[in-house]
């Protein structure tokens, strides 16, 4: 086994814009899709995502459930409507269907940043 395709840094200049340029994102694996982590338990490739000062996710819901690990920074989230502050060390698990939005304040001194995993439905 290649222990180099285990393994992924985050690097700001990787990251590239996802759901009509609201976020950025970069998988954390440099050579690992969904499929080769475990075929058919992944919903897609797991990635870092990251909102500078300013930026918002735009609200949507898909059948995808999800999972959020914040690692950075400080922000608002809103699931069906109902807003709640996240932050670093937080976690957050988003049902399949279910709006949701994440924020990052445009006064904020540092970005929001997260793990996102979406399982398979």
């Amino acid at each position: 086994m290649d222990i180099r395709r285990q393994t992924g840094k985050r690097d700001r200049s990787k990251f590239r814009g996802a759901h009509n340029d609201t976020v950025l994102v970069q998988p954390i694996f440099d050579s690992l899709n969904a499929d080769e982590i475990r075929p058919g338990v992944l919903g897609y490739t797991p990635c870092w995502a990251m909102l500078k000062p300013g930026m918002t996710v735009e609200a949507h819901h898909h059948e995808t459930p999800e999972f959020y690990v914040f690692t950075q920074g400080k922000g608002q989230m809103s699931l069906d409507g109902q807003s709640f502050e996240v932050y670093e060390g937080m976690s957050v698990n988003i049902p399949s269907n279910v709006v949701h939005e994440v924020a990052n304040s445009a006064t904020a001194a540092e970005p929001l940043m997260w793990l996102s995993i979406g399982l398979s439905v």
